[in-house]
């Protein structure tokens, strides 16, 4: 395997951790005076969107050392 190749399973690994522990955060169990509120469901988005552009981008790295 080259080393790019290596490098982008650790990356593309480590990104889907990410989006893992944002998706567990968001549904922890949460008390009446917690609500899951709109603003939280757009930041929710914003932040799943934001991983996988950064995915995307990982998948698409034709340079080691960029």
């Amino acid at each position: 395997m080259k080393k790019l190749d290596k490098r982008r399973v650790r990356v593309l690994s480590a990104i889907e951790g990410e989006r893992l522990a944002v998706e567990e955060m968001a549904q922890r169990p949460r008390v009446s005076s917690d609500p899951f509120t709109p603003a939280d469901k757009v930041l929710f988005d914003t932040v799943i969107q934001k991983l996988q552009q950064i995915k995307a981008s990982a998948n698409s790295e034709m340079d080691y050392d960029r």
